[in-house]
């Protein structure tokens, strides 16, 4: 009686949760940066809250400083690392609380011997402490 019991619990907890995989869920950016901006796209693997490095599924990133630009590309010659906790995905948006204490999320070139950047850290790592910001979701 005690397995079957068992057996039907752990059934119903493996059916509840089997066909919950998040779809992966794309943000579009568009942030202006001085004269310049940053556009493209930012693929999570959909979770909502707090994001890490593996999170991040692609991007495709368009940085520009108003003279020239060039592209950041997942598995081509882009890659992304965040430390912290303040990267944070909702359905609609993908923030940054520039706020927080010590975190940072960086995007940047693998192959240019002084690659294009862009990052994003709190308030700990620069002079004012700026506004989070939003990235659209699509």
């Amino acid at each position: 009686m005690r397995k079957a019991f068992l057996l039907a619990v752990v059934s119903t907890l493996w059916l509840m949760f089997a066909g919950s995989a998040a779809a992966d869920s794309i943000y579009q950016v568009n942030v202006p940066v001085g004269v310049g901006s940053v556009m493209g796209t930012i693929t999570t693997d959909g979770v909502i809250g707090t994001l890490d490095t593996l999170d991040i599924v692609s991007f495709s990133l368009t940085l520009s400083d108003g003279t020239g630009s060039d592209t950041l590309t997942s598995g081509v010659n882009g890659t992304v690392l965040i430390s912290g906790g303040d990267v944070i995905a909702t359905a609609t948006q993908l923030l940054f609380n520039f706020n927080g204490d010590g975190s940072f999320m960086n995007f940047s070139s693998t192959t240019a011997c002084s690659p294009p950047q862009w990052s994003l850290t709190t308030s700990l790592h620069q002079v004012r402490p700026l506004p989070a910001t939003a990235l659209r979701a699509t």
